[in-house]
């Protein structure tokens, strides 16, 4: 069964989705002690997860990526967060989601 981001998007959309998804899972097992040393936001996890402090947007096939504004990531984990989206969808990070 296709990706439901593929049939909506196209197979390059999905892509550089899934390779978006693997980037920032990445950052966040890099950055383990970080986020195991801190709360969990909901009681689903143990501690605190990267996917707790942004948000992906698509509209028209556009993706958006920006950090919560409320989110206290220090700037280089969310510095690389927003290199792998501009290496990945070669787009600006929207200003608007910050």
């Amino acid at each position: 069964m296709k990706d439901i981001k593929e049939v909506i998007y196209g197979k390059d959309f999905s892509d550089k989705h899934n390779r978006f998804m693997e980037a920032l899972n990445t950052i966040e097992d890099k950055y383990k002690d970080f986020f195991e040393n801190r709360p969990p936001r909901n009681e689903f996890h143990e501690h605190d997860r990267l996917h707790n402090h942004y948000g992906i947007t698509i509209q028209y096939g556009v993706i958006r990526f920006g950090i919560d504004k409320d989110s206290e990531l220090p700037e280089n984990i969310q510095r690389e967060c927003h290199q792998a989206f501009d290496l990945i969808w070669n787009e600006s990070v929207d200003e608007a989601i910050k």
